[in-house]
């Protein structure tokens, strides 16, 4: 599982990085609802 998270951590800060980026250059409602959805999709790869 820790090794497994390790992998993901790198994946997860790449997202960040992309919705920040994204974000700044597209209206406030469509990054809420995209980073809702990169939520669930993390939530689904690390399976909580």
């Amino acid at each position: 599982m820790r090794k497994n998270f390790l992998k993901i951590v790198p994946t997860i800060l790449e997202l960040v990085r992309k919705i920040v980026v994204w974000g700044s250059s597209h209206r406030f409602w469509r990054i809420q609802s995209f980073s809702k959805g990169a939520i669930n999709q993390m939530e689904k790869i690390v399976g909580f």
